[in-house]
């Protein structure tokens, strides 16, 4: 049951305490009075989408604090007890803040631990249900015919309830660190399985020290390093030199000889091709 509800910089509240008594509470005033408001901070404190526009004009943040008696939420104190996130001082008690800021981001805690919208929604499940206009669907849901039931069967089912709640979280959670193991497994036959593959490959092959050596010779004489190439290139640029050198030269005494030009030229010997 919500024991305790604190606002502060919400909307048009400067700063409010409600404290709730266990039984049935009515919150009535005239239409602008701000009861909506109080619904929408209970909604932002188990994980309602956070607005900007709901901090109070001039302020920098909102702040909501929300305070819950879990004696009668066996589930909900499973929950807690599976996210490792219980109240250390009482866990029959929650303790919910959230802190909406002005540029539009959002904090959430939970017991003092800082955790997510989603886990307040998770755990707010649990916590309480909201009904109002077109609302009254949830009461369709076979999940909440089964609460209506066990909450009427009394502390005793519920107990029950909460127990068989928690060894169902640890059974998932056994089920999950199960699934991981067999995956390493299977990762484990999968590598064994191509390394097999890869050794009965070499060995089909049947290498011998003799063609180790050749490829060693291979390799040496494939490698050739940029010092090399620096070489091989500078042989070449010297080479079309000295080629140009002799063409022109060859050129030069051709047009100071035409009969031998004549000839060369019948034969096909000049120009050059």
């Amino acid at each position: 049951m919500l024991r305790q509800l604190s606002i502060r910089n919400l909307a048009v509240i400067d700063q409010l305490t409600l404290e709730f008594a266990p039984g049935f509470s009515v919150l009535t005033g005239e239409t602008g009075a701000g009861k909506s408001i109080l619904i929408d901070a209970l909604g932002l404190a188990l994980g309602d989408r956070a607005d900007a526009a709901l901090v109070r004009a001039g302020e920098t943040q909102a702040e909501i604090a929300a305070e819950f008696d879990l004696s009668s939420r066996p589930a909900a104190r499973a929950w807690l007890h599976e996210q490792a996130m219980e109240n250390a001082d009482d866990p029959q008690t929650c303790l919910i803040r959230r802190v909406v800021f002005a540029e539009g981001r959002t904090r959430a805690y939970l017991n003092g631990r800082s955790v997510t919208a989603a886990d307040l929604r998770d755990l707010g499940a649990e916590l309480l249900a909201f009904y109002g206009q077109h609302e009254h669907r949830k009461l369709t849901l076979a999940s909440a015919q089964l609460e209506v039931l066990d909450a009427y069967c009394g502390a005793a089912q519920a107990e029950r309830r909460g127990r068989h709640a928690a060894a169902h979280a640890i059974v998932r959670r056994l089920g999950t660190e199960l699934e991981s193991l067999r995956e390493v497994a299977g990762a484990r036959e999968r590598e064994l399985d191509l390394l097999e593959f890869e050794l009965s490959e070499i060995e089909a092959a049947a290498p011998s020290e003799a063609e180790d050596a050749e490829l060693d010779i291979l390799d040496k004489a494939f490698d050739v390093k940029p010092s090399s190439r620096l070489g091989c290139q500078a042989e070449l640029d010297h080479a079309e030199v000295e080629y140009q050198i002799t063409e022109e030269s060859e050129k030069t005494w051709y047009d100071e000889h035409p009969k031998e030009r004549h000839e060369a030229e019948a034969k096909g010997l000049w120009p050059p091709k």
